[in-house]
């Protein structure tokens, strides 16, 4: 069964990622900590200042392994928030090229050295607004796909069809068109064909 079928996507949303996260960006606070402490001609400010890859790194594989796990909806929206997240640092970096071209230099090279705050912040915020356009509206209430099946809750039915409450809540409200496996799998779980419950 998926990781997310039995939790509620603002708990991942809240808790696992933050997890991941959590050594790479302790690492990164502890190396810039300590190379305010080193000699400036220390051989071990090399060492220091990459420090925080090798958490990165294991930060980016277990990382990819929830992705990998995750039910077609939050596939989905991973791939949508790389999708803003990409062009608008591709932006970013552009302005920073040209503004140095014109003359401008950053101010203590902060461009340069904070650059990869931007992208994160960037992914964040892609990830929101793929999140919203799948969510439901505060209030809305839906039925299952078929009105005359047992009214399972919808973690019930996410918890039937191994995906998570959002994909259930995002394909009632209408807001997501499932793959055709997972439409399979619905018809299969109400015992209706797949154009009983699903309309072009």
């Amino acid at each position: 069964m998926s990781e997310y079928a039995d939790t509620k996507w603002y708990q991942y949303q809240r808790t696992a990622g933050t997890t991941l996260a959590g050594p790479w960006l302790l690492a990164w606070m502890v190396s810039t900590i300590a190379l305010g402490y080193l000699d400036a001609s220390s051989p071990l400010r090399v060492v220091v200042a990459l420090l925080p890859l090798p958490f990165f790194g294991w930060f980016l594989w277990r990382f990819l392994q929830l992705i990998r796990k995750a039910d077609e909806l939050e596939s989905r929206i991973q791939l949508e928030a790389l999708a803003i997240a990409f062009p608008l640092s591709i932006a970013t970096v552009m302005v920073f090229g040209l503004l140095e071209r014109a003359g401008l230099q950053p101010v203590s090279g902060w461009p340069l050295k904070g650059l990869w705050i931007y992208f994160v912040v960037f992914y964040l915020v892609g990830r929101n607004v793929a999140r919203r356009r799948y969510a439901l509206g505060a209030g809305q209430e839906h039925g299952p796909p078929t009105a005359d099946q047992p009214q399972w809750s919808q973690a019930e039915l996410a918890s039937r069809l191994e995906v998570s409450r959002q994909t259930v809540n995002a394909i009632e409200a209408g807001r997501y068109e499932p793959s055709l496996t997972l439409a399979l799998k619905i018809a299969r779980v109400f015992s209706k064909r797949v154009e009983e419950v699903f309309e072009l």
